[in-house]
């Protein structure tokens, strides 16, 4: 770190402003930093620090600012206060008195700031609010358009319905001229002329509804049309005087017709419109029944025999003199009717329905049990290129195995065991290797390594007892290759070489955590034979063989305490162990309750704290310590597993003795918080 340096200036100045001309070298223009308050003023431009008190009042907001890169020099000029000059730059005061000027006059520039902020924010919120006023006015602006357009749209369709309604009754009108001036025109002809009437009717009608229900309008109140009750009378045949009830001219008030929530009209239907629909209808149910194997037809003959068909029926009609309801009574009277064969060649029968298929899918096989995904595609790619000799064995790849990738192949199930192990889900782990172990071939070399990996894991989790009979089981699984000369034979023997010195390693440490101590020897010692050069295993012998010794003392210890009462030797005991071990929590226990008894109750106090200490915690956390030899020592230590009933009884009776310490030494407020706690 280098002290910052001050950069050569000069100032000038009127009555008004005061100019500033700083020399900036080499790069330093780049990265300049500008603070203006009314009394400070403040340049950073690394390795350049310039600090001003100015001498009066400035304005902070007229700060203009210039650089020039050639010359390497920045211009600062600001506006005062108060006109007129000044007799110097910067004022002149203690420390003290500078360092309050200063803050104060941050802390007006900091609430000018704040002030600036607030009303930039009130602003930009006033112009939101308008541009929003203004987009909400235009949308306005265009549905009242769209809305407009739609009312001339609908006035004008009204218009042009109610112009027809006018042009049939003119056409009614000037049919009743003619028949009562004594024209006789041919039957035919009037057939003809009438049905073109209901036709041209029919489509004004239709087209007015189709274009009204398009349009989502305004209901408007009930209209009366008055030649309503006329259109429907012109429509009906003239008949003579003597047919009963047939075209009589109707005394009541005219019709009143509904204008719809649409804006069409309810009209009724013509009666030879309705028998013509009944009987169309009545010959089509009988064309069904009579011939149901009707092969396709052309839509342009039928609608042309349906044309003539219904043309020929009102005529007959027209030319009878029978009234509908007469008609429907006829039709009602139980006589068959049947259909003409045109029109039951024009009538397609309705097809049976389909076959019905069941249709297999079948996805494409695929390896992971996971959905696929881009961004593992690579990751996927890799694995499978690793080990796809093991692949092209695995039944559960060609849709053999009852089980996906996950519950059948024991390399998988290894990897997750391994990926558990480094995420420190030790119980996963187990029960992964397990199941890979369940899966491998008998005494491969899967089989082993599952076997190792899961006696790592026992280890940790404090399953000293199965993690020995693991090692035990893995080691007995290890062929002995010392007289094979082959080169295959070679590599595998140099990876069973590693693996056994590792489970030497393992089971040793597992027979030291239960102590027993001359089995852990045994195989540190076989595994110092087997690599005599690595430091960190003679490191873990020497301590093994000062943990044994540490255990010997605390056993003698036990004895002195409980048999023969001989407190002070019991503590010189314990002491000697714990300096061998100093992580002991057993011994750091008993020489509590010796010191408890002797009346110590300070050194009582202390040694029950170190191992509260201890116990919060797990013995392999203490491989974290600054040296190796307390690494061991963790690694070493015999303690009950955290969590269990144990580790909390021992809880318990090292605070029962510190309450009693604190009760011994009158401490009365601490031996109570013990006892609450």
């Amino acid at each position: 770190y280098s002290m910052p340096l001050a950069p050569r200036f000069s100032w000038d100045q009127d009555a008004s402003s005061v100019g500033l001309s700083v020399l900036l070298p080499g790069g330093a223009l780049k990265y300049t930093d500008i603070y203006v308050s009314d009394l400070v003023l403040k340049l950073n431009a690394p390795p350049y620090v310039l600090l001003l008190d100015l001498f009066a009042l400035v304005d902070d907001a007229s700060v203009v600012v210039k650089a020039n890169a050639p010359e390497g020099t920045l211009h600062v000029t600001v506006q005062k206060r108060q006109e007129g000059l000044w007799p110097a730059l910067t004022c002149e005061n203690t420390k003290a008195a500078l360092r309050a000027r200063r803050s104060e006059s941050m802390a007006r520039k900091s609430e000018s700031e704040a002030a600036r902020s607030d009303q930039r924010r009130e602003r930009r919120h006033q112009e939101e609010k308008q541009t929003l006023r203004a987009q909400m006015a235009v949308d306005d602006a265009n549905r009242q358009i769209l809305q407009d357009l739609k009312d001339k749209e609908k006035q004008r369709e009204e218009c042009a319905l109610y112009e027809s309604f006018r042009e049939l009754k003119v056409q009614e009108q000037r049919l009743k001229a003619s028949s009562s001036e004594g024209k006789a025109r041919p039957q035919g002809q009037c057939h003809q002329q009438l049905q073109q009437q209901q036709d041209h009717h029919l489509k004004a009608v239709i087209a007015t509804s189709s274009v009204s229900s398009e349009q989502k309008t305004r209901t408007k109140p009930t209209k009366k049309v008055s030649f309503a009750s006329d259109l429907v009378s012109s429509m009906q045949p003239e008949v003579s005087p003597a047919t009963p009830v047939a075209t009589a001219a109707d005394p009541k008030e005219s019709q009143v017709l509904e204008l719809s929530a649409d804006g069409s009209f309810d009209l009724p239907a013509p009666p030879i419109a309705a028998a013509l629909v009944k009987k169309l209808s009545e010959t089509l149910v009988d064309r069904d029944i009579d011939d149901p194997n009707v092969d396709d037809y052309d839509d342009d003959e039928a609608s042309s025999v349906l044309d003539s068909k219904r043309r020929s029926d009102t005529a007959d009609l027209v030319s009878s003199g029978t009234p509908p309801a007469k008609a429907d009574a006829k039709e009602a009277s139980g006589t068959p009717q049947v259909a003409p064969p045109a029109i039951r060649a024009s009538v397609k029968a309705i097809p049976q329905p389909r076959t019905s298929l069941q249709s297999e899918i079948h996805f494409t096989p695929r390896v992971f049990p996971t959905p696929s995904r881009e961004s593992k595609a690579a990751e996927e790619e890799d694995w499978l290129l690793k080990n796809r000799k093991h692949l092209n064995k695995h039944k559960g790849l060609h849709g053999a195995g009852a089980y996906d990738i996950s519950e059948s192949d024991p390399m998988w199930l290894k990897a997750k065991g391994d990926d558990f192990y480094r995420s420190k889900d030790y119980c996963g782990a187990v029960n992964a290797y397990s199941e890979a172990f369940a899966l491998a071939p008998e005494q491969s070399d899967l089989q082993i390594t599952c076997l190792a990996n899961r006696a790592a894991a026992r280890l940790q989790l404090l399953d000293f007892d199965a993690c020995i009979a693991d090692c035990s089981m893995a080691l007995s699984f290890i062929p002995d290759t010392r007289e094979s000369s082959d080169s295959a034979a070679g590599s595998s023997m140099l990876v069973h070489y590693r693996l056994k010195l590792k489970l030497f390693v393992r089971r040793g440490t597992a027979y030291c955590r239960v102590s027993k101590f001359t089995e852990a020897k045994a195989d540190y010692g076989v595994a110092l034979s087997m690599d005599n050069q690595n430091m960190t295993l003679q490191d873990d012998f020497l301590q093994l063989v000062a943990v044994e010794k540490a255990q010997e003392l605390k056993v003698a210890g036990d004895q002195c305490f409980r048999e023969q009462r001989q407190l002070e030797r019991a503590v010189s005991l314990y002491s000697d162990s714990l300096r061998l071990n100093p992580l002991s929590i057993a011994c750091l226990s008993n020489r509590a309750a010796c010191f408890l008894v002797l009346n110590a109750s300070d050194k009582c106090v202390q040694d029950c704290s170190r191992a509260l200490e201890l116990l919060q915690r797990d013995p392999p956390a203490e491989a974290g310590g600054s040296s190796s030899e307390q690494h061991s020592l963790a690694f070493f230590s015999s303690g009950p597993a955290a969590g269990s009933v144990k580790r909390r009884m021992w809880v318990l009776k090292t605070l029962v003795r510190r309450g009693a310490a604190f009760a011994a030494m009158k401490d009365w407020e601490r031996g109570a918080l013990i006892c609450v706690g």
